[in-house]
């Protein structure tokens, strides 16, 4: 049985979002410059940035990876959500650690530059 809630609304409808190609035709003349209505060309999509995503426009993801592709999803949403939210919470903390270790040595490398520009002014 395949189950859907959004991480972030909790909705279930699913969606899928592509960039596509979009022209506006444009009327002018010495004055005045106008603006038609777009023209969609759906077969000119920018590939790799489309994807799955909840009626909320939150992207659905497992784990940093975007469900792009309709086997992805059925992989993802194959899966027990208890399973995939426990998964995916551990990779949330992982990044999380990842971030914190990143921001420590910023500061341990502000407080060197900071006590070598002091050491440099004496």
């Amino acid at each position: 049985m395949f189950n859907f809630t959004c991480r972030k609304c909790g909705c279930n409808e699913l969606h899928y979002e592509k960039w596509v190609n979009c022209r506006i035709p444009v009327v002018y003349d010495s004055d005045h410059i106008e603006y038609d209505l777009s023209i969609v060309d759906e077969e000119n999509e920018l590939g790799g940035v489309g994807g799955f995503s909840c009626s909320c426009g939150a992207p659905i993801e497992f784990q940093g990876c975007r469900i792009q592709t309709e086997e992805e999803l059925r992989d993802y949403l194959s899966l027990d959500p208890a399973f995939r939210e426990s998964e995916q919470q551990k990779y949330d903390e992982y990044l999380q650690e990842i971030v914190e270790a990143e921001k420590e040595k910023e500061d341990e490398d502000e407080d060197e530059i900071i006590f070598e520009e002091k050491e440099m002014s004496n």
